[in-house]
C-alpha cells in the first residue's frame, strides 16, 4: 500500500504551488502513529496547508483533482480528501475532487463510505459503472482492430473471460492488435482467439501496463 498522504504528495508536487509541502508530509507521516495532542496539531496545520494551496490555485482557475483508486487510500490519506471536500463545500472557488474506486473492496467500516454516502448535501455526486455489455464490447473491439466484422464465438469468448471489465477489455483489445497487425479479418481473429488463452492475455496484459507504469503513474 502507498504510504500516507501519498497521493496527495504526488498531487501537490505536480500542480504549481507556491510552498513546497512534501516535507511537512514525510513530518507527519513519520508520526502519524502517535495519538498526542502534537501530533493531531501538526496534521491539522497540515490539512490546512494544502487547503490554502488549493485555495489558491482555484482562485485563479477552475481545478479538477483526479483520485484513482481511492479503496486502497489510508485512513490518514482518507481524512485529508474528507476535510478539503468540506473546505471547498465552504468556498466560492470551483475545485472537482474525480475519485474513482473499486466500490466491491469498500466494505460498510471502510472510511470512503462515510463522505461517499453523503449525496443528500450535494457536495458528493456516486456514479457507479456498470460493465460492458456485449454490444459495447463489440464496439470497443471494432474500433481498436479496425475491423467491420466481431465473429460471435470471439466476443462470447472476450465477454466471459473480462466480465466485461473495461480495463480487461481494453487491454485484451490491444494485446490482439499488438498481435494481429493492421486491418485484420474475422477469421484471422477467429484463428488466433483459439490459439490462446484470452483470461490469461487478460491478467498478463494488464499486469505488463502496471509494471510499466512510473511510480508517479
Amino acid at each position: 500500500l502507498p504510504p500516507p498522504y501519498d497521493v496527495f504528495r504526488q498531487l501537490l508536487d505536480r500542480l504549481p504551488a507556491s510552498t513546497d509541502p512534501p516535507d511537512v508530509f514525510d513530518d507527519v507521516a513519520v508520526r502519524s502513529g502517535d495519538d498526542s495532542e502534537a501530533v493531531q496539531q501538526r496534521r491539522q496545520s497540515l490539512f490546512t496547508a494544502v487547503a490554502g494551496e488549493l485555495r489558491d490555485l482555484a482562485a485563479e482557475s477552475p481545478l479538477v483533482l483526479v483520485l484513482e483508486d481511492i479503496h486502497l487510500a489510508d485512513s490518514a490519506t482518507t481524512a485529508l480528501l474528507e476535510y478539503l471536500i468540506d473546505e471547498v463545500g465552504r468556498w466560492t472557488y470551483p475545485i472537482l475532487f474525480l475519485c474513482t474506486a473499486n466500490t466491491g473492496e469498500l466494505d460498510g467500516s471502510h472510511p470512503v463510505r462515510r463522505f461517499t454516502a453523503d449525496t443528500a448535501s450535494n457536495r458528493v455526486e456516486q456514479l457507479d459503472l456498470d460493465p460492458l455489455d456485449r454490444g459495447e464490447v463489440r464496439r470497443l473491439l471494432r474500433h481498436v482492430l479496425d475491423i467491420d466484422r466481431v465473429p460471435p464465438a470471439v466476443l462470447d469468448d472476450i465477454c466471459d473471460h473480462t466480465g466485461g471489465n473495461p480495463l480487461f477489455v481494453s487491454e485484451v483489445c490491444r494485446d490482439l492488435a499488438a498481435r494481429l497487425g493492421p486491418e485484420p479479418s474475422p477469421d484471422d481473429l477467429l484463428t488466433h482467439c483459439a490459439e490462446f488463452s484470452l483470461s490469461a492475455t487478460a491478467e498478463r496484459a494488464v499486469a505488463d501496463r502496471i509494471h510499466g507504469l512510473s511510480p508517479a503513474d
